[in-house]
């Protein structure tokens, strides 16, 4: 993507963003290369996005995906033809509970005070910029 169609799909962003300010958190914002990123944090993390998610259903009209891993939580809205993303972001432990099932797995974990060590020879590297960078 060249620099005006990637300032371009910012300023779509920051259209979407501006539209829902009043329920956004204060700070916590990021541009990152697929778009917005927003950080919540606090004890009420869980309405302030569930607000959040909401407003951005209703001012882009689009779906709001959610993934997760072990530790995150985020809610993304895609903006369609490459239109970047706008990421709401937080510890998974802020919207969601774990619970123990009852159930138990058995599984093999590597034992890393056992580990081997080897000596390796490597060549000694280093930065050298050409004059232009190293002027600026």
């Amino acid at each position: 993507m060249d620099i005006r169609a990637r300032l371009a799909r910012d300023r779509r962003l920051l259209d979407v963003i501006e539209s829902i300010t009043d329920v956004l958190p204060e700070d916590g914002y990021s541009f990152e290369w697929f778009g917005i990123q927003v950080w919540y944090y606090g004890e009420n993390t869980k309405r302030d996005m569930a607000i959040a998610i909401r407003a951005l259903r209703v001012v882009t009209g689009l779906s709001v995906t959610k993934e997760y891993t072990d530790h995150y939580f985020k809610a993304i809205v895609r903006l369609p033809d490459n239109g970047g993303e706008i990421q709401l972001v937080t510890a998974r432990n802020a919207v969601c509970r774990m619970v123990e099932t009852g159930e138990e797995i058995t599984e093999t974990v590597p034992d890393y005070s056992n580990v081997p060590t080897k000596t390796v020879t490597k060549k000694v590297t280093e930065w050298q910029c050409d004059p232009i960078l190293t002027d600026a």
